[in-house]
């Protein structure tokens, strides 16, 4: 291209695909009286996205230089993102400048290290060899957006070494090994549909312009086979999509494609913006600044949007609108934010609500799982480590339980516990007890005078506590309560005169006689 005091002759006018040129024939004058030179062009490179081409130029007078001739095989890789190894690439060189010369093959790789491979050239001045491409020289993860191709050049260009030659430093035209590197999947399609009616899209129509290696052929398939859209509740659904690679069927991939299920009638135009309150802990947005805060929030409501007209989220402006939440917030304290989606002059907005702290629940139950008291529950920040036995509510359950004769069969295994975004469960089990909590030390029928007649003395004085037994197991099954006599009843003025059967204990219409022989039972 000409180009005088930065003006490029040719146009300046980059906005629209193609090759500007203008032509000129043999002996026209493009500008005279003015200092020129001629910018030789650079070879046709594709540029990713928000990337710039890096070339050289050169200048010289009389006759083109003869240029040595590098052949690369392959030029170009196509492979997955999980590639392990080095890339190894065959080369030819012609045209050297004499027999038996020498020099290198400059390399320039990916993440901008340098390598060189030396040649030898032959009797027909020529050279071959191969040459390596590290995996070391490209990132650890060489394409992490799914659905996406990432191209990695390595650029290369032999030179002839020979100090005493007249063509000493003669290069190659520059050549380029591209190694591009393919991340299955694909745009998903979102959809809209009315509540009740019948789902019968198929999982390939739900994906658009999904990626797989050239000549590959790529299968879709939906996890859930059988129901993967419930059309029975409104709402935002985000049916899991699968895509394999049939060729290479180990690379596979699930995409989540949003379905929103609506009450009336799906809208044609428009835009689509659902998300999702969320709990947060202090520490995840300790010293954001607000590009970043914005981005949190996106990310950790799961914001979905899309043109209902395409499904599509292309030229979509997703944003936080305001926010309440700063980077030191109140754990005590709820914030709110409204997510803004514009395209053009359309917009749709959705307010949801922020929580830093958690509900922490802590319940008590007995072996059949069954509930002794009422749940302790309390709001902690999230993140906070909490050691639930010392929580004097918990505490004072604790010990109640314990005086009404239940035994703590098993702690919980989250008795300290980190409180987590959702709702925080600790579980005591308590296993109940049969227990003679007490009994009487004396049962004093006070001094009585024996008589011909049979007399019935009841309702002895009780010196010490009162007989008492305690069950609280669970499973209510029957005991035995169990006495005997260790001495009968003895007359006070003739020890040999005994009166064995004179002790009696009634439970209920039962009367048992209590013996110094065989302990009789009461079944309670």
């Amino acid at each position: 291209m000409k180009m005088f005091n930065g003006y490029n002759y040719f146009g300046n006018d980059f906005s629209k695909a193609g090759l500007e040129n203008k032509k000129y024939n043999q002996g026209d004058v493009i500008i005279t009286n003015t200092d020129s030179a001629y910018a030789l062009g650079a070879p046709w490179k594709d540029i990713q996205p928000n990337e710039a081409l890096k070339t050289g130029y050169e200048v010289f007078a009389g006759n083109e230089l003869p240029y040595m001739n590098l052949q690369l095989n392959p030029k170009i890789f196509n492979v997955y993102r999980d590639r392990e190894g080095s890339f190894d690439v065959n080369y030819s060189l012609s045209r050297i400048p004499t027999k038996d010369a020498t020099g290198k093959i400059y390399a320039v790789y990916p993440n901008g290290e340098e390598g060189s491979f030396p040649f030898v050239g032959d009797d027909e001045k020529t050279a071959a060899g191969k040459l390596t491409i590290p995996r070391n020289v490209l990132p650890n993860e060489m394409n992490g957006e799914l659905g996406s191709v990432k191209t990695y050049a390595t650029n290369l260009v032999a030179v002839h070494e020979n100090p005493k030659s007249s063509m000493d430093g003669l290069p190659s035209q520059d050549q380029a090994v591209v190694i591009n590197v393919y991340n299955l999947g694909g745009k998903p399609i979102g959809q809209v549909v009315k509540k009740g009616s019948t789902w019968n899209k198929t999982a390939e129509s739900l994906i658009k312009d999904p990626v797989v290696l050239p000549g590959h052929k790529a299968k879709f398939e939906y996890e859930d086979s059988k129901n993967p859209v419930d059309t029975s509740k409104a709402g935002l659904q985000l049916i899991k999509v699968r895509m394999t690679d049939q060729n290479e069927p180990t690379q596979t991939v699930v995409m989540e494609v949003p379905v929103l299920v609506t009450e009336e009638t799906p809208p044609t135009t428009g835009l689509v913006l659902e998300a999702n309150d969320f709990s947060l802990s202090k520490t995840e947005v300790a010293g954001l600044d607000k590009q970043k805060l914005d981005a949190f929030i996106l990310k950790k409501s799961n914001s979905v949007t899309w043109d209902i007209a395409t499904g599509l989220n292309d030229g979509i402006e997703l944003s936080v609108r305001e926010t309440t939440l700063t980077n030191n917030p109140d754990p005590l304290k709820s914030y709110t934010a409204t997510l803004q989606a514009k395209k053009g002059s359309v917009v749709k907005t959705k307010k949801i609500q922020i929580y830093l702290s958690a509900k922490l629940t802590v319940e008590f139950v007995d072996e059949k799982g069954t509930s002794l008291e009422t749940a302790y529950t309390d709001v902690r920040e999230i993140g906070t480590s909490v050691d639930v036995s010392q929580i004097s509510g918990v505490a004072t359950i604790l010990k109640k339980l314990k005086d009404n004769n239940y035994d703590l069969a098993q702690n919980p295994e989250n008795e300290t516990i980190t409180i987590a975004v959702g709702e925080n469960k600790v579980m005591y089990q308590f296993n109940g007890t049969l227990k003679l909590l007490s009994a009487p030390t004396v049962l004093d029928f006070e001094m009585k005078q024996a008589t011909i007649n049979a007399v019935r003395y009841k309702a002895p004085k009780i010196i010490g506590k009162s007989l008492v037994v305690s069950d609280t197991r669970a499973e209510k099954v029957k005991w035995n309560l169990k006495a005997k006599v260790n001495q009968p009843l003895t007359s006070l003025e003739d020890k040999q005169v005994k009166m064995p059967e004179a002790i009696k204990y009634q439970y209920q219409e039962e009367v048992l006689t209590l013996t110094d022989e065989i302990p009789l039972s009461s079944v309670i």
